[in-house]
């Protein structure tokens, strides 16, 4: 568990040093996504909860002295770090919470800025400067959405494996 905490620190330290650039000539800010939200996106708009996180090849993050490698990634991370919440609002805000709804969660994280979905399946959101566009699948009748990607983590025993991780939200 101490190597997967280690992990998402370092994911949560390279968002934002990426994204906590000031803006300068050498580095100009993406613009706010701004505009009316389309027909798609007044239905996208709304909580999204994380649901699922899985992979491709069973690997074991989990510092249990159990050899017990999994597909369920999400059962394996510590609880702050599923409590995951995307809300899209309609004035085009977006916040990205974490263990937020956790009472003992010392590794909060928000993240605010803009959105917009366009055709259908492309999320793109501004935030700290940056821009990042994340290919998406609408799923049961549009109350779930996944994104894939690909990753390498690094198992109990010290192996990299490279894996195909998919990530899906619920909405509230």
């Amino acid at each position: 568990m101490k190597k997967s905490v280690i992990f998402f620190t370092a994911v949560i330290l390279c968002v934002l040093s990426f994204g906590c650039h000031e803006s300068n000539d050498d580095f100009p800010c993406e613009e706010a996504l701004t505009g009316e939200l389309s027909a798609k996106e007044l239905d996208f708009k709304g909580k999204w909860k994380l649901s699922a996180i899985t992979c491709d090849i069973p690997i074991d993050i989990t510092d249990d002295s159990t050899d017990n490698p999994s597909t369920n990634l999400m059962a394996q991370y510590p609880s702050c770090y599923r409590d995951n919440i995307y809300i899209f609002s309609k004035d085009r805000e977006y916040k990205f919470l974490q263990g937020s709804t956790l009472t003992d969660c010392d590794d909060r994280f928000e993240n605010i800025g803009t959105w917009a979905l366009s055709d259908g399946s492309l999320l793109t959101t501004v935030t700290f400067c940056s821009r990042e566009s994340l290919d998406i699948t609408l799923e049961n009748s549009d109350t779930e959405f996944s994104n894939e990607f690909n990753q390498t983590l690094v198992d109990i025993n010290g192996n990299k494996v490279y894996l195909n991780i998919t990530k899906t939200f619920k909405k509230k």
